[in-house]
């Protein structure tokens, strides 16, 4: 909820702006008083700072749980360095982490998993896996974004703005939240990809159809202007073609 709304507050308007905060203050304020003091003990371990009325065995569980997910990713550091080509294989770092545990202890794992998707994806199909696996979800990021910013700017794209506002905050949103998580062989990112790739091809096929017209020499376009959507870009209006003679 808290980088929804710190995307909300980059790409919206001041006026609405002023909306999301005033929601996010009533909202915090309401449900603040239900949380669990479970759930704030954890929280508190997370930002550093122990509530006042957590009770002991809160906390232990809160520090015990924190102290648990840092070793399973040291272990998922340890395995990327060891295996860095081909990784340990797709689902098999319960496995090496064991190994690792056993020779470093002497003791058996609790045979969990990474509870962090990049560190899954590196430790067991390498650091080539890594790449092509965050590589097409920021790359969902950036085309979402200019898809986004070209609908703010092209008056033919403007009632398709809502379809890649929604696609960019779920692909920031999925790229936060697998810090926390092992999801790396879910449907996630192929249908994100899937959607962010149907969004774009329709982009510029609504303005392959839409005639332009070429602003004024003294007049600069809007993606100059506020420098967000790329010169290069295939949404960012109408350019010379080069070799062009002159008259």
């Amino acid at each position: 909820i808290f980088l929804i709304s710190l995307i909300c507050l980059k790409l919206l308007p001041s006026h609405q702006r002023v909306r999301i905060l005033g929601g996010l203050v009533i909202g915090g304020l309401f449900m603040s008083p239900f949380l669990p003091k479970a759930t704030v003990a954890r929280l508190g371990t997370f930002f550093g700072v122990a509530p006042a009325d957590a009770s002991s065995e809160d906390l232990q569980s809160a520090e015990a749980s924190t102290e648990a997910r840092k070793e399973l990713q040291k272990q998922g550091l340890i395995i990327t360095l060891k295996h860095p080509l081909f990784g340990v294989g797709p689902e098999m770092f319960r496995l090496a982490s064991d190994l690792v545990v056993r020779e470093n202890t002497g003791h058996r794992s609790g045979w969990q998993g990474t509870h962090n998707t990049y560190l899954q994806v590196s430790s067991e199909t390498g650091l080539p896996g890594l790449f092509f696996f965050a590589g097409s979800l920021f790359t969902c990021i950036g085309m979402n974004y200019r898809c986004l910013r070209a609908a703010q700017t092209q008056p033919a794209l403007r009632e398709y703005r809502i379809t890649s506002f929604a696609l960019f905050i779920a692909c920031c949103v999925y790229a936060f939240d697998i810090l926390f998580s092992h999801i790396g062989y879910d449907y996630h990112v192929p249908v994100l990809v899937g959607f962010t790739a149907a969004n774009y091809s329709a982009f510029e096929q609504i303005l392959r159809n839409t005639p332009t017209q070429t602003p004024p020499a003294q007049q600069q376009p809007a993606w100059k202007r506020n420098g967000l959507v790329r010169a290069t870009s295939k949404f960012a209006g109408p350019r010379p073609l080069s070799g062009t003679p002159s008259a």
